[in-house]
């Protein structure tokens, strides 16, 4: 990967000179899972330090790339949800207060079970005493029969991704934090929604003493990504069956934690025919939600293809939206490709982050006018591969207030085995 030259001018696509002299900024950890910006444009990436042993990061970078001093200063915080633990974060958010919320999962190295595992930092990088027990949080909930994934991420092309690799989001409403994840029933997945308070304890009136469990009652239900809107609950992602393999899907919850009858069939909308996963969904500029993910599963992106899709609230099919039909991804230099995150930029144009696969994993980014269609303006063609020269492992994006593209991910190294985690900025 080579910065862009000073005297050519900068494109939408191009590594930005603003960050890093338009280098990647490489960060402790094995596995980077996720990125947020905060009001300020200040960077925090979170994953873990280890992908078999260790514990979870969080680093905080400044808009220019260099580490933030304020935030433990400029160091990452590596750290554990309970002790003698491996924990990775999977979704970290900067509250309207300055802290910041890590979840993920955690396991005790004596093989444990699963367990979800929250911590809150202020703004200096130092754990928040008043949330959990000293700024941690490993909730029991009463589902003892109900096991959590592992969470070492695996690439598998068979049935067994079902169970082996984990999806988990967090949405903040009020105050009240929202953790939908994957959860595993006699050889069934299912989708857990645990709700608590500001100091991390459950909130009793939601679900069964503060977990709710949403089950189809014929497909393997994996609707893990979560949005609030209008005190109605938005989850997305797939059903599946042995039968079928992957479907994508929706289901509306409402705030008490059941299913909203009065949406689709029962609560849920997917077609029998519309085969895939929703990886990431959120709300667009004209109140509909969008989709992105793959006409397979990520885990096996060499035979999927990136899928965009876009939903009315009511469930039924944006008809402004490629005539209500997926925009499905063209193949790109015979890969399979895979959206792993989108926003919203304020004109309302779609921004995609991916991996590309064939024999080794590639990145690659893209730009969609509202109607789904590429934007000609983004590389010519709507998107753009990158190649780091070594293999990607994971990718996750978020947007600045200019639209700058920042992706964080993982990358194999070279020629000692193991992983090290990354952060670029392109031009937006």
């Amino acid at each position: 990967m080579n910065s862009n030259k000073t005297t050519e001018p900068l494109q939408p696509g191009d590594f930005d000179p603003a960050f890093n002299d338009g280098k990647l900024v490489v960060i402790p950890g094995d596995v980077s899972n996720v990125v947020t910006i905060d009001p300020e444009g200040k960077i925090y990436v979170a994953g873990a330090v280890g992908s078999a042993r260790g514990g979870y990061f969080i680093t905080a970078l400044n808009p220019d790339g260099t580490r933030n001093q304020d935030f433990n200063n400029g160091e990452s915080v590596t750290n554990d949800f309970m002790p003698d633990a491996y924990s990775m974060g999977f979704n970290i958010t900067v509250l309207p207060d300055g802290k910041i919320l890590l979840v993920g999962l955690t396991q005790n190295y004596s093989s444990g079970p699963i367990m979800l595992g929250l911590a809150r930092y202020q703004p200096d990088g130092t754990l928040d005493q008043s949330f959990g027990i000293s700024g941690h949080l490993v909730p029991v909930f009463d589902y003892q029969d109900i096991k959590l994934p592992e969470f070492i991420v695996k690439k598998d092309s068979t049935p067994d991704y079902l169970h082996i690799n984990p999806r988990l989001s967090c949405v903040i409403h009020n105050g009240n934090i929202f953790v939908a994840m994957k959860g595993i029933h006699n050889q069934k997945n299912l989708t857990l929604i645990m709700q608590f308070d500001e100091q991390g304890y459950f909130i009793k009136e939601f679900g069964n003493n503060g977990t709710a469990v949403i089950e189809h009652p014929e497909y393997n239900t994996v609707l893990t990504q979560a949005l609030i809107i209008d005190q109605h609950l938005y989850l997305a992602g797939y059903l599946g069956s042995s039968s079928r393999g992957v479907l994508r899907a929706w289901a509306r919850v409402n705030m008490s934690g059941e299913l909203d009858i009065d949406f689709g069939a029962d609560g849920f909308i997917f077609d029998t025919q519309g085969s895939g996963e929703i990886d990431k969904f959120v709300l667009q500029k004209n109140s509909k939600l969008l989709g992105c993910g793959g006409t397979g599963v990520r885990e096996a992106v060499f035979a999927s293809r990136g899928m965009l899709v876009s939903l009315n609230r009511d469930g039924t099919q944006d008809m402004e939206f490629n005539e209500g039909q997926p925009v499905i991804q063209p193949i790109v230099d015979n890969k399979g490709s895979f959206w792993r995150g989108c926003a919203i930029q304020p004109d309302a144009r779609i921004v995609t982050c991916g991996l590309l696969a064939w024999n080794v994993m590639e990145i690659i980014v893209g730009r969609f006018l509202p109607n789904g269609k590429p934007d000609p303006t983004f590389n010519g063609e709507g998107w753009i591969p990158i190649n780091l020269g070594k293999d990607v492992s994971n990718v996750a994006m978020a947007l600045q207030n200019n639209n700058a593209i920042v992706v964080t991910g993982s990358m194999n190294t070279d020629p000692a085995p193991g992983s090290v985690s990354f952060v670029f900025q392109l031009q937006g």
